[in-house]
């Protein structure tokens, strides 16, 4: 089967990261499928387009970069005429190779589902709609204006499936009057570095761990930071670390040193790559996260496959896969629930059973097993429309 991606974001020259889930995804259904993407973008350093071709695993990728124009009336309509225009740079290339897809997969509402039901338009091309974006959440949400719900509506409306990768992400499309074909949650992917087996470190204390992007508003690390602050008066026997960097950072740690901690109690990591976070999270004791809002939140993830017990707040995944079997659940912004969930987690992490947490989730995140899913609705559809 021949699936092409489509995506409002993607990995590209100047942000590897961005839109990284997409392309796992798209790697997980070329585990059973004949997968390409077209992903274009905006670029205000050039004048002319340019075409990437290239190989992620076995995912061929047409990357079109087109120009973004100034910023002026003027420029913002060249701006969307050149979008169309790298759409269609990049269905002429599978045109000239012969490649003519079996069914779409569209991420993220609203303009490029419309690419997705423009060609469906033409072609009778079924298509689905996988959807990431926290916009959606229903106590989040800034999807306001009447052409963007209008075409989201229109788009969603004609789409074989949508596909939030969350619960809570699809009672925000459901708040939105938006869950008008069928659905099915399809969560991310979790890196193959997470089911591989790392040296044991010995420490002398026990380790909490944070993954951040150090977004203030979205991660609530100052919250966190407070919570530690306190249960620090009382004990001795912990770390924090925080992982990772963004835009926040300097000012999180300005905070951090404004709260006086005692020495070590907590530690910036900075950034670190898939494979050195996975070998930590297998040494500590048990993963933090105290967000704001998350539409899926794979760090809950990797936890759940590393064997990690889970403190998070009842976002993303959270309220799907976090009982008392694997950690602790908190109302979002309750210092006093985190306070309480952190001091139960250090007095008893021989309740919490590595190999049952690791066993319950290995299969479950996998790029088989996300693939797989994403395969049987492919089939669905495409059945579905030849009948």
């Amino acid at each position: 089967m021949k699936v092409l991606f489509l995506s409002a974001w993607y990995p590209h020259r100047y942000d590897s990261m961005e839109g990284l889930f997409v392309q796992k995804h798209a790697a997980a259904s070329a585990l059973y499928c004949d997968v390409k993407v077209i992903f274009v973008y905006a670029d205000k350093n050039i004048d002319t387009f340019e075409v990437v071709q290239q190989k992620h695993e076995t995912v061929s990728e047409y990357i079109i970069y087109y120009p973004a124009g100034k910023e002026n009336l003027f420029g913002k309509i060249k701006k969307n005429i050149n979008y169309l225009r790298a759409y269609k740079m990049g269905f002429d290339l599978l045109r000239k190779e012969n490649w003519k897809p079996d069914i779409l997969h569209a991420n993220i509402l609203t303009r490029t589902p419309l690419i997705a039901y423009h060609y469906k338009i033409k072609t009778k091309t079924p298509y689905v709609i996988t959807e990431h974006w926290s916009r959606l959440l229903k106590e989040h949400s800034n999807f306001n204006g009447f052409l963007r719900k209008f075409f989201a509506k229109k788009v969603v409306k004609n789409a074989a499936y949508i596909l939030p990768v969350s619960s809570i992400l699809k009672e925000g499309i459901n708040h939105h009057n938006l869950l008008l074909t069928k659905y099915e949650v399809v969560e991310n992917v979790v890196d193959t570095c997470f089911y591989a087996t790392y040296p044991t470190i010995k420490k002398d204390k026990k380790q909490l761990m944070n993954i951040t992007c150090f977004s203030e508003q979205d991660k609530n690390l100052f919250g966190l930071l407070r919570a530690v602050k306190a249960i620090s008066e009382t004990r001795s026997d912990f770390q924090l670390l925080l992982v990772g960097t963004g835009k926040d950072y300097e000012m999180t740690y300005n905070y951090y040193q404004s709260l006086d901690f005692p020495k070590g109690c907590v530690i910036f990591t900075g950034l670190k790559t898939s494979e050195e976070v996975a070998e930590m999270m297998q040494n500590v004791d048990a993963i933090v996260q105290f967000s704001n809002k998350e539409t899926a939140g794979v760090v809950i993830q990797e936890a759940l496959v590393s064997g990690k017990p889970v403190i998070s707040t009842k976002v993303g995944i959270a309220p799907d896969f976090i009982d008392d079997s694997n950690g602790i659940l908190v109302d979002i912004g309750n210092e006093n629930q985190l306070i309480n969930a952190i001091q139960y987690i250090l007095d008893n992490l021989d309740k919490y059973d590595s190999k049952k947490i690791m066993n319950s989730a290995k299969n479950a995140f996998s790029y088989e097993t996300i693939g797989k899913k994403y395969f049987e609705i492919y089939k669905e559809t495409v059945q579905y429309r030849k009948n």
